[in-house]
């Protein structure tokens, strides 16, 4: 699951890191044993497992749930305060912001796939810095566009995405069709990807 979206929230509605927020990348490289305490507060956000919640529900199509977990690890200096107390209310204050800039919010435009608190650990706690993981929850959906199957369709089958009908209806009496075209109908466009629209 992409993060981008989830770091920019982070930056612009929790004014307390000044907007050091950064992705796994840059945490990848820090030994919190050896960490310089300054530029902190800091906020580093990356998705950490995704699981499907279930197979593929559609017999002749695509949709399958998917259960993402990101970590969001608040970094504070613990460089002043030999027993941590400071510390971790300041962590305490930073948790409090984070869960109210991203909780109930979809990362991605989907209402349905929204952040959900699930848990906090302490990650690392030294002279230097004071470090939790909060972990959140997000389901969201793969469908038939995220999948193989219209790119195959349009291999094998070519650009079918349009239906032209005419109905003849049946008739009372003689409770048959007639032989006479009673409407005409066209759908363009079925897949929702090229703007047109049906007639």
């Amino acid at each position: 699951m992409d993060v981008t979206t989830t770091i920019e929230a982070i930056r612009n509605r929790c004014p307390s890191f000044d907007k050091r927020v950064f992705g796994s990348a840059q945490i990848a490289q820090i030994d919190l044993e050896k960490f310089n305490p300054t530029g902190l507060p800091a906020c580093y956000v990356m998705c950490i497992r995704e699981n499907a919640g279930g197979p593929n529900q559609c017999e002749n199509g695509f949709y399958q749930e998917i259960d993402a977990r990101v970590a969001v690890v608040i970094m504070v200096s613990n460089h002043d305060d030999e027993r941590g107390q400071r510390a971790s209310a300041r962590a305490e204050r930073l948790k409090e912001e984070i869960i109210k800039g991203i909780c109930g919010w979809s990362p991605n435009g989907d209402p349905q796939a929204i952040y959900e608190f699930d848990q906090m650990w302490v990650l690392a706690n030294n002279r230097s810095v004071l470090a939790i993981q909060l972990e959140f929850l997000c389901t969201y959906a793969l469908g038939y566009a995220d999948s193989r199957i219209p790119d195959q369709l349009n291999e094998d089958c070519g650009n079918f995405d349009t239906v032209v009908a005419d109905v003849d209806k049946i008739e009372t009496p003689p409770g048959a069709p007639d032989g006479h075209i009673d409407t005409h109908f066209e759908v363009h466009d079925l897949y929702g990807d090229s703007g047109n629209t049906g007639s």
